[in-house]
């Protein structure tokens, strides 16, 4: 099983909250072990704060796992995404013996759909959610080729209800950092090895 801990300083106390299908998340993870060389892939997971929630999220799965700070309280959040699967459900080789063997599983299991943290919008009282299925590479090994990917956006409201998804036909790629500003959703762009930003705003 997986778990949120909370270190309480004063008694030196910790305390154990279980989060609900987190252990799947070893199925999705690719190790590498050749001759004492050692490369693991796991799953991405996050922590967003919001209001005094900690939001709990990962790559996996659009479950999401809310940890009430003054309530010491942890539930559960799901949801069904139209345009996509809600989750990884393919079996996907996890330890390999080869460099070439480590980047076409990883290519695989980022072929089905990966979601990113959701990021929250105080002025629409609303979050957006990104999630992308990559497009297989030409050649996998081949750093200098970008990855491309269709990239999804959905919109839940504060109780986490969704309001809206669609395929964001301008973006070929995932953003990685993005924040809301001003109810628009800033993503950082590399422009000649310049910081950079693609801003979106949502009808």
């Amino acid at each position: 099983m997986c778990y949120f801990l909370k270190k309480n300083p004063q008694n030196k106390t910790l305390k154990k909250h279980e989060l609900p299908g987190f252990e799947k998340l070893v199925d999705y993870s690719v190790k590498f072990n050749s001759n004492g060389m050692i490369m693991v892939s796991p799953p991405d997971q996050g922590i967003t704060e919001v209001e005094g929630k900690l939001i709990i999220s990962n790559s996996v799965f659009n479950t999401l796992i809310v940890y009430d700070i003054a309530k010491d309280s942890l539930y559960q959040v799901n949801y069904e995404n139209k345009l996509t699967k809600s989750g990884k459900t393919g079996q996907y080789v996890t330890e390999v013996d080869s460099e070439k063997d480590f980047y076409r599983a990883m290519s695989e299991i980022g072929q089905e759909i990966n979601f990113r943290n959701p990021i929250w919008d105080s002025k629409n009282q609303r979050y957006y959610r990104f999630s992308y299925e990559t497009l297989p590479k030409a050649n996998i090994q081949d750093e200098e080729e970008k990855e491309k990917s269709n990239v999804y956006l959905t919109i839940l409201d504060k109780d986490f209800k969704v309001l809206g998804e669609t395929l964001v036909k301008e973006l070929q790629s995932s953003p990685t950092i993005h924040f809301v500003k001003d109810g628009k959703i800033w993503m950082y762009e590399n422009v000649d090895d310049e910081l950079g930003f693609v801003r979106m705003g949502i009808d």
